[in-house]
């Protein structure tokens, strides 16, 4: 955990849901997407910037007052520093987990695990062959992040091996 943060209950540690010390969520891992949301909206309230938020207010006319217009940049940038305080967080987190995580052992079984599905993965006959081949690309970009290159000839011998044993794909 991080220092200066806390579980979003009672001050313990839970997984999915830390918030610092103002209450900002950090280090969010898409879980929990309700809780994440309330909260927010909670921090959005403090300030009565909840309308502004879900889309419900208005921009001031352009005939409106400078002080109005400053009153809503201001306002969007309060609730742009709440949103971002807690993203930067998670792309941190998005970046070690597929780019470069310091645990070099968790990274290297990561890529096989990767290869090895990649290897393995089979159509049945009912499948759709299409979304099937989409796993298979999918499976290959992911490897691409950890900056492992599947060669094109791997590629198709993987998809080709993939397909069901049926006279439609022979």
């Amino acid at each position: 955990m991080m220092s200066g943060t806390t579980s979003a209950t009672s001050g313990k540690p839970k997984s999915g849901l830390e918030v610092n010390t103002k209450g900002v969520p950090v280090i969010w891992n898409g879980e929990r997407w309700g809780f994440y949301k309330a909260l927010m909206m909670s921090l959005f309230e403090e300030d009565s910037l909840e309308d502004i938020a879900a889309g419900k207010a208005k921009p001031p006319d352009p005939s409106a007052s400078n002080a109005d217009k400053n009153d809503w940049k201001q306002n969007q940038a309060t609730i742009k520093r709440l949103i971002l305080g807690s993203v930067s967080e998670m792309w941190r987190t998005l970046e070690e987990l597929f780019e470069a995580p310091k645990n070099q052992t968790l990274f290297v079984h990561q890529q096989r695990q990767l290869i090895h599905q990649l290897r393995n993965t089979r159509a049945r006959r009912e499948d759709d062959i299409n979304l099937h081949l989409g796993k298979l690309y999918y499976i290959r970009d992911r490897l691409a992040t950890m900056k492992y290159t599947v060669h094109d000839l791997d590629m198709v011998d993987a998809m080709l091996k993939s397909l069901p044993r049926h006279v439609k794909y022979q």
